[in-house]
């Protein structure tokens, strides 16, 4: 039973972690606990908001990787589903008959989202399907370019917060707590933002957002790809890193067998393929109704500010029976060193 399930199976404000989290399982009063893990209470559920935004500050659980998070801000990018045609144009219809994504994003359905910063907690990071590794990009200082990294940083959508209390002697656990947030225990939210976050967030937005979130669905499994512009490494080498979340929504488990990834110069001539498994860090990772989500990171580093990629995602169903999940076009453009400062 997948973590979703537990919270629609009761009526109740309580939710437990495991003491020792094995795959991030949570039980709830009324539901036999493995008994395999002791269970400790952490917090009261509250209710998901359906109009407006979450506070800096909230603590939530992710819907789908099940750890305990804390929100840094919001952002709100265009969400392209390239599922969704609003019309089919000559080169759509021509595109689709040869196999090749349309680069028209204009022709898409697509609307802005409320996405978050969040950080994990360092109780939940081994053992989500999350991505876990810390978030680099490039900062300039004094004409210096620098390598940066932040431990734990994700980037959620809306509809996968529940928010909570916790009822925690310590609620939350990150290298960067006390530097970005005062804890105030009887407050909604119960940690408020630090001048020092506000400042961290002017200074970093660049690489912090992104303003595209593109999906596209190929029999029942979901691909979604968030890129980030990261900076200038050296005189025109660009660098971007590019979340990539695989969902499965259908019934049967399934197995992901490697990734195809193909790079195009803005004038779509060929630059390179990047494929392989090494992102997936599991030797195979199943997506069933208990684990139906997984996420990575990848890196690219190209000559050339601005370019495409696309590709696919090689998946294996129950029978043994392999077929492609396509990974959808998306935009890879970079912006000035001056803009990021």
């Amino acid at each position: 039973m997948s973590i979703l399930e537990h919270l629609k199976t009761v009526i109740l404000y309580k939710f437990y972690v495991p003491v020792l989290v094995g795959k991030a399982r949570y039980a709830a009063d009324g539901i036999k606990a493995s008994v395999k893990h002791k269970v400790q209470e952490v917090g009261k559920l509250d209710h998901p908001k359906k109009r407006g935004e979450y506070s800096t500050g909230q603590l939530f659980l992710h819907k789908i990787f099940g750890y305990r998070g804390i929100i840094l801000f919001s952002w709100k990018p265009v969400v392209i589903n390239r599922d969704l045609p609003i019309t089919k144009s000559k080169s759509y219809l021509i595109n689709k008959i040869q196999q090749m994504p349309e680069m028209d994003d204009d022709i898409f359905l697509k609307k802005r989202r409320y996405y978050y910063q969040v950080l994990i907690d360092n109780r939940d990071i081994d053992h989500t399907r999350a991505t876990t590794e810390p978030a680099t990009f490039i900062i300039t200082q004094n004409r210096n370019k620098s390598l940066y990294a932040i431990p734990a940083l994700d980037y959620v959508s809306h509809d996968d917060i529940i928010p909570y209390m916790s009822t925690e002697k310590t609620p939350f656990q990150h290298d960067l707590l006390k530097r970005f947030f005062i804890h105030v225990p009887n407050n909604d939210p119960q940690y408020l933002g630090h001048a020092a976050l506000r400042t961290w967030k002017q200074w970093n937005e660049t690489w912090l957002e992104t303003t595209r979130v593109i999906t596209e669905t190929t029999q029942n499994v979901k691909i979604t790809v968030m890129p980030f512009y990261l900076g200038e490494k050296t005189n025109h080498t660009y660098w971007w890193r590019y979340c990539v979340r695989i969902q499965n929504q259908g019934v049967k488990s399934l197995k992901l067998k490697g990734r195809l990834v193909r790079l195009y110069n803005g004038s779509s001539n060929y630059l390179q393929t990047l494929r392989g498994k090494k992102e997936l860090s599991e030797q195979d990772v199943v997506l069933d109704k208990a684990n139906p989500a997984y996420q990575y990171t990848s890196h690219v580093t190209l000559d050339v500010p601005v370019a495409y990629a696309w590709g696919s995602m090689s998946v294996e169903r129950e029978d043994g029976h392999t077929f492609d999940c396509k990974i959808p076009l998306f935009t890879l453009d970079c912006v000035s060193d001056s803009e990021m400062m």
